[in-house]
């Protein structure tokens, strides 16, 4: 007979009992629900767009620095806040794209450590920063990023007045930076 129950099982549904597949059922549910939560948070959070329509923001000044500015710079957190302090616009814009970076490309971004090390009220700075428009940018995206958290982490840019500057970039000429406003928003 064990050889009969043993054959049973070997089809699709044959030897499970209903608890079994109900069970089975749920825990495939749960998967898919998470799986597709997850596609929509890194939509929201621009994964697949990389480096895309960043070339229609460039300035002739920028352009001729942009290998160094393209190149993959790790940076930690301290030189990152150091660099988007800096009065020098390209390095500010660099350690931007690298924030950025971090907050886009990794699968967990620590946008809690981020935030504690204050990247951002100078983010919400940088995006007065009319003369560097690829800064805005990197800065826009990075606040969207952390925007498409939790709750509470969207809560800390909304009380860093992000809101307004938002709404001004929405009047940019620059067109990707209006839509990364309206992104943001």
């Amino acid at each position: 007979m064990s050889q009969v129950a043993d054959r049973r099982t070997a089809f699709k549904n044959a030897g499970k009992t209903t608890d079994e597949m109900r069970r089975k059922r749920c825990e495939v549910n749960v998967e898919l629900r998470k799986a597709h939560k997850d596609d929509q948070l890194f939509k929201r959070r621009n994964i697949d767009n990389v480096e895309d329509s960043e070339e229609d923001l460039d300035t002739s000044a920028e352009a001729s620095a942009r290998g160094s500015c393209m190149s993959p710079i790790k940076m930690s957190v301290p030189e990152m806040i150091e660099g988007m302090k800096s009065d020098n616009p390209q390095i500010r814009m660099i350690a931007t794209r690298s924030a950025r970076k971090m907050l886009s490309k990794e699968r967990h971004p620590p946008i809690d450590e981020l935030i504690q090390a204050g990247v951002v009220p100078i983010c919400v700075a940088l995006l007065d920063d009319e003369a560097n428009p690829n800064t805005q940018f990197e800065a826009a995206w990075a606040l969207t990023n952390i925007a498409s958290g939790t709750s509470d982490q969207t809560l800390t840019v909304i009380r860093a007045d992000a809101i307004p500057k938002f709404m001004q970039l929405l009047k940019s000429p620059h067109l990707n930076l209006a839509e990364q406003a309206t992104w943001a928003l």
